[in-house]
């Protein structure tokens, strides 16, 4: 066990498995907390951010890169179309950049090799995808079907070649919500496809042939062919998902605090 300084609102563990950071907001100021998990041991606390009082900001989204090198965290206050990803160094907890954007921001995912960023953001109640080249800074943004819509779960395929992005008209996932398949090449929508059900979590199997589909209000995960999308399994079980690194088993974090 690790007596962490502040109660975690989310943990990142590095692709290593050697380091954790557990993230914090209240009160408009944001920490992030290393510990190393060999030793059980912390190793240092930052502030990320310290927001205008009564801001009410708070981190919407974080992932680490594929080398373990850089961490990547998004921020925004309560109300308002705004928000800023802040780039820290993984050693030395210094913040190396910071990139601001007149969207609000649901979730990130890094490309298979660190260069860029995939963001689902929204502003003025239009949805969207955008592509930030890390290098450059350069933003480019990917409009999709039925765009009055909030994009609230994304998975990447290992290639990094196709994003599969499901949107919703709020962020309770009401039915019906939507699918879009983006080609990340050139940024088009291929394939777009309506679910009669809210989604709260979306995994790819590792031969990436089906994708798993947890009920936001159910105890239900549907399975997916995507050759076609149909349905060809459910497990009575709900909640977020994650596959084990052979991919032999689905991990479900359940609404009522079980792990399955």
């Amino acid at each position: 066990q690790i007596k962490l300084p502040q109660v975690a609102d989310s943990v990142l563990i590095s692709p290593d498995g050697l380091k954790g950071y557990s993230f914090y907001s209240f009160d408009d100021i944001a920490y992030m907390t290393v510990f190393d998990i060999p030793s059980n041991s912390l190793e240092d606390t930052i502030t990320l951010y310290t927001a205008p009082r009564h801001s009410y900001t708070r981190i919407s989204s974080h992932v680490i890169s594929k080398d373990g090198r850089r961490v990547y965290v998004a921020y925004q206050p309560y109300s308002g179309d705004q928000s800023t990803i802040l780039a820290v160094d993984a050693e030395t907890r210094q913040i190396l950049d910071t990139i601001s954007l007149s969207y609000r921001i649901t979730q990130l995912i890094l490309s298979p090799n660190d260069s860029k960023i995939y963001v689902g953001a929204f502003s003025a109640g239009t949805g969207k995808i955008l592509k930030i080249d890390l290098s450059t800074k350069e933003i480019t943004a990917w409009p999709y079907s039925n765009p009055a819509t909030i994009p609230d779960n994304m998975v990447l395929t290992q290639d990094g070649s196709t994003l599969y992005v499901h949107h919703s008209p709020n962020y309770s996932g009401y039915r019906p919500s939507y699918l879009s398949v983006i080609d990340t090449t050139s940024g088009q929508e291929i394939r777009f496809e309506q679910f009669r059900f809210g989604v709260g979590a979306m995994a790819l199997s590792k031969d990436e042939k089906y994708l798993y589909v947890s009920n936001r209000f159910v105890d239900l995960v549907r399975v997916l062919d995507l050759s076609d999308f149909g349905e060809v399994y459910k497990y009575r079980t709900s909640g977020d998902l994650l596959f084990s690194e052979d991919g032999k088993y689905l991990y479900v974090s359940t609404n009522n605090n079980i792990i399955s």
